[in-house]
């Protein structure tokens, strides 16, 4: 397994005829498809590079009309982001969406277990995390809670198989707990995802 800071995501486009269109930063993509450049079928995939130079797939889809109410009925669920928000969401899909663990990883004695686990620890962040700097930390302070997350982040990935990636995000930086958005996958995979 390896851990890594997820420092720069990148997208390509290839058209529906196979030609690549474009290779660009991941926060320079949607500006630019708003603009109406990408066409009808082109296939939209976002990545990250290995240490080794390996290109791992976040998220895959079609480029459609309806793109920007985010319908992508039928792709590939390669990634889960797992952070704590308000309102009981911890796990969100490759498209940004918040989404149940079951849905993501399907159903088993071991997922349910992993998601009464990711439920308490989102349940911590929901009664410690206020808007005010003075708000008290949860039991262990926020680097033992943001370490918890890590761990359970872990266990998702374990259950993925070797295909999957996993992004932790950090907590917000006025908590103060030192930690950085990771990345979380298998170096075993070879194949191009």
């Amino acid at each position: 397994m390896v851990e890594m800071p997820l420092d720069q995501v990148w997208v390509d486009v290839t058209g529906p005829e196979g030609r690549c269109l474009a290779v660009l930063p991941d926060d320079r993509f949607f500006p630019k498809g708003r603009r109406g450049p990408w066409p009808e079928g082109a296939r939209i995939r976002t990545y990250f590079l290995t240490p080794t130079g390996q290109r791992r797939t976040l998220a895959r889809w079609d480029w459609t009309a309806s793109e920007l109410a985010r319908e992508r009925e039928g792709s590939p669920e390669p990634s889960i982001r797992i952070m704590p928000d308000y309102g009981g969401a911890y796990a969100w899909d490759q498209y940004g969406g918040c989404a149940e663990l079951v849905d993501l990883l399907g159903e088993g004695p071991e997922v349910a277990v992993l998601d009464a686990a990711l439920t308490a620890w989102q349940d911590e962040w929901e009664e410690s995390a206020g808007p005010f700097e003075d708000d008290p930390p949860p039991p262990g302070g926020w680097d033992a809670w943001a370490e918890r997350g890590l761990e359970l982040s872990r266990r998702a990935l374990a259950l993925m198989g070797p295909e999957g990636v996993v992004i932790n995000r950090c907590p917000p930086s006025r908590l103060r707990c030192g930690k950085r958005d990771l990345v979380l996958f298998w170096e075993e995979s070879s194949a191009e995802t």
